[in-house]
């Protein structure tokens, strides 16, 4: 038998066995599809191995951050999404348009011929089912709209009522929450944990999801999918970023992310890694702890936010050699990036540094410097500031702080809190109600404030009146400050459905009350890095670390599989197959490829 008629006979044993099990809606013709490719003598790309510093803990968006993990791992997308530029844009959905009659009614249309990592189309009433789940259990899906009704009302047509009307649903839809996926018949028991039975639209489908790695595979009903064209996916949790930048140098892994400015330098002298890095949304911020009594003095928080130096944060967080210009434009406005226009500087002043003034309010407040120490009635002023490490730039930032505060008589003890429960510690008992009083005093955090373009989800998450402490929630955002002010909700009630003008003007006055308050002191708007090995060096990063698998990722281990084209009738061929339960025009394009119009 020649080589050719070998190469075909390959060829449609594997195609005759992907067809079946497409028509099954079996997830294992990803892996047939790669003996297609190993058919024409092209074995399929290695994995491609990423490190980072943070992992979903499961694939349920109903709880706490997962939505924004999986949109992260390529695993999640949304009705709507903020593109590279920036700008708001459709991803699932076509279309949302609001109710002329009701303010609070808006119809959403889907995009056609979109489907999951199972092969079933995305219809409304998955939508429907899936958005009105995280919305009922995800406290952070309520923050914009409050509770909100989705009803499908054709195949690719939804209606969503919300308690709170919103000129910005396009926004609202983007929020990292609202990831949209199915349940499968099998169905998931528990909340909150890793389930087979939840399929996603995104260009990788979960393999496996430990607490430490996750494996993927090709999404093969994702748009424009062709075979091989996207590696398997493995992406692996560091301790820190220092660990990653380990495991870049050892070869370990292709890409890393989470890396502290010293490996920005370090990893340009490691052959075949390159160093990039790159603005982000994220912000900087510190929240203080108003139920503790030293620190419900608003005198004391102004004087402590005036002690940061907020320029040395941005020195010691940015590689050594970055432009003057980079590390002073870098220094916070305020809750929003200053290159946003929720956070210019022609707006909003950059936060200032001045000791002597903070000494002022502190000795009013009767802290008064004594040896070196500030005391009130015998009790010295001690502040225990807490961060967590898979920000390497808060892990730079803690001890600088401390010894800003040391400098002006301020006794700081620091600690690390990996664990996402920052309300725990003692005296706190629950059933007793006391854990008003626990926790930190100081709390160091990272957050993109602007993930859908919109500032109306940050504010009211972390600063309207009652929206925390869940002392049993672990990584919840909240009001981490416990801070309740007629003024800041006043200002906020307006933002939730001011549009235009109005809507700049209400976050500019809640920008304001927050900064005169000082619930929280914002920090800097960071530049991060990433290393990338030869394979990923046309890598470009944006969104932080919010998309960071995409779906166009420019892998040269990854190829396509050029197979002539072929003229068959399936008619003639003696297939023992099942029937099929798809059309041909519902079969994945990469196979359909091989067969002529006339197929049937």
């Amino acid at each position: 038998m020649s080589a050719a008629v070998m190469r075909m006979t390959a060829l449609l044993l594997c195609c005759a066995s992907l067809l079946a099990a497409v028509s099954a809606h079996d997830l294992g013709s990803a892996a047939l599809l790669s003996k297609c490719c190993q058919s024409n003598g092209k074995e399929p790309p290695p994995h491609l191995k990423v490190g980072q510093a943070f992992l979903a803990s499961s694939n349920d968006p109903a709880t706490g951050s997962t939505g924004w993990a999986l949109v992260s791992h390529g695993v999640g997308e949304k009705l709507f999404t903020v593109d590279k530029d920036d700008k708001l844009v459709p991803q699932l959905a076509k279309s949302a348009v609001r109710s002329s009659a009701d303010p609070k009614l808006w119809t959403i249309t889907l995009e056609p011929g979109r489907y999951f990592s199972d092969g079933s189309p995305v219809t409304a009433a998955d939508v429907a089912a899936s958005l009105g789940r995280t919305n009922k259990e995800n406290s952070n899906a309520r923050s914009s709209c409050g509770v909100m009704t989705f009803a499908a009302t054709d195949g690719l047509t939804l209606t969503i009522a919300t308690a709170i009307p919103t000129p910005v649903m396009q926004s609202v839809l983007a929020e990292w929450f609202f990831v949209v996926y199915k349940t499968l018949p099998a169905g998931c028991d528990t909340v909150g944990t890793y389930c087979a039975a939840r399929v996603f639209t995104g260009p990788y489908a979960i393999e496996k999801l430990d607490k430490d790695e996750l494996v993927a595979t090709a999404n093969v009903y994702y748009p424009k999918y062709s075979p091989c064209s996207r590696a398997p996916l493995v992406i692996k949790k560091y301790a820190s970023g220092g660990d990653v930048t380990a495991a870049l140098k050892k070869g370990e892994v292709h890409m890393g992310f989470n890396l502290p400015a010293t490996s920005a330098a370090e990893l340009n002298w490691v052959k075949d890694v390159t160093a990039k890095s790159y603005a982000v949304g994220y912000q900087y911020m510190m929240f203080f702890n108003t139920k503790k009594p030293h620190l419900s003095d608003v005198n004391v928080r102004k004087a402590l936010a005036l002690v940061i130096d907020r320029k040395a944060l941005s020195q010691a967080t940015h590689p050594v050699g970055m432009a003057a210009s980079v590390i002073d434009e870098a220094v916070a406005t305020g809750p929003f990036p200053a290159f946003s226009p929720w956070g210019a500087p022609s707006v909003h002043p950059r936060l200032t540094t001045n000791t002597a003034q903070a000494a002022q309010l502190l000795n009013a407040a009767g802290w008064t410097l004594t040896n070196g120490k500030r005391s009130k009635n015998g009790v010295d002023l001690t502040i225990d500031l807490v961060y967590y490490t898979f920000r390497s730039d808060l892990v730079t930032m803690a001890p600088l702080i401390k010894q800003q505060f040391e400098a002006v008589g301020v006794t700081v003890t620091t600690r690390v809190n990996d664990d996402g429960n920052f309300f725990e510690g003692t005296p706190c008992k629950v059933d007793e109600g006391s854990c008003a009083q626990a926790g930190f005093d100081l709390l160091l955090w990272a957050q993109h404030t602007l993930p859908a373009g919109d500032p109306n989800w940050f504010l009211q998450t972390f600063f309207k009146s009652n929206a925390g402490p869940d002392i049993s929630a672990t990584w919840r955002a909240q009001n981490f400050a416990q801070h309740n002010s007629a003024n800041i909700d006043n200002a906020l009630d307006t933002l939730k459905s001011a549009e235009g003008a109005v809507r700049a003007e209400a976050a500019k006055t809640v920008h304001n009350h927050i900064i005169n308050e000082v619930p929280a002191t914002f920090l800097t708007s960071p530049t991060w890095h990433i290393g990338v090995h030869g394979r990923m060096e046309s890598y470009e990063p944006w969104g932080s670390d919010y998309y960071v698998i995409k779906s166009n990722m420019p892998d040269e281990a990854a190829g396509t599989c050029p197979l002539p084209p072929l003229s068959l009738n399936l008619s003639s061929l003696n297939l023992s197959l099942p029937r099929p339960t798809k059309t041909l025009g519902e079969w994945p394009p990469s196979c359909l490829r091989w067969f002529s119009p006339s197929s049937s």
